[in-house]
């Protein structure tokens, strides 16, 4: 019995999603949790790159091989692989996973220079300082390893830091950001989350 287009039809909108779309699924969000630090610690971006280029390149096979045994592909696990692909990479490229984990965090963060206080504009002496108060090890949803005031503003650095030696961490500027030295290092690789807070990467 030959099955006709609509019972095609339907069939395939009851086909459970095909391993590609799961593995789609669970390379985004690895690749999502990688990049929702204030750096890009080796630790967790060389994990979600991988798995994004190895999925990707896997849609890739699987689409050529579709396209030679077929003449097409299957449009339903194809389309819904590439699209969460594309979306998750695209939501990288815009620094989205650090800003949406931020936000969530925010809270935690503003109720902290909330009781710190405003930061001097200058320091007396030096480009850093102590925190004013005492520098929790967990804020929102980030582990933290050290609190400091420098000249305009509050420094809160990430532990797992940027790549293999430089620092990383969230910076409260409500003057913004300068071009001065900060604590004997130099802020590099801004990133604007919200209102007065920024994610940094610094070297000494």
């Amino acid at each position: 019995m030959v099955q006709q287009p609509a019972d095609r039809a339907q069939g395939d909108q009851h086909r459970p999603l095909t391993p590609l779309v799961w593995m789609s699924i669970g390379a985004a969000l690895l690749g999502w949790f990688g990049f929702s630090f204030a750096g890009m610690p080796w630790l967790t971006v060389v994990p979600g790159t991988l798995a994004l280029l190895t999925v990707g390149l896997s849609w890739l096979i699987w689409f050529i091989a579709q396209i030679f045994s077929t003449g097409r592909p299957r449009p339903r696990g194809w389309i819904a692989a590439g699209v969460i692909l594309v979306v998750a990479i695209g939501a990288i490229a815009v620094n989205l996973p650090v800003k949406a984990r931020f936000a969530a965090s925010a809270p935690a963060f503003y109720g902290l220079v909330e009781e710190a206080g405003p930061p001097p504009s200058r320091l007396d002496k030096g480009d850093a300082a102590d925190f004013p108060v005492g520098c929790p090890r967990l804020v929102g949803f980030y582990l933290v390893d050290d609190c400091e005031t420098t000249n305009g503003g509050y420094l809160f650095f990430d532990p797992l830091g940027n790549a293999l030696v430089d620092y990383a961490g969230f910076a409260y500027l409500p003057e913004g950001p300068r071009l001065e030295s900060n604590g004997g290092f130099e802020l590099q690789e801004l990133v604007h989350l919200q209102g007065d807070w920024y994610a940094f990467a610094a070297s000494w």
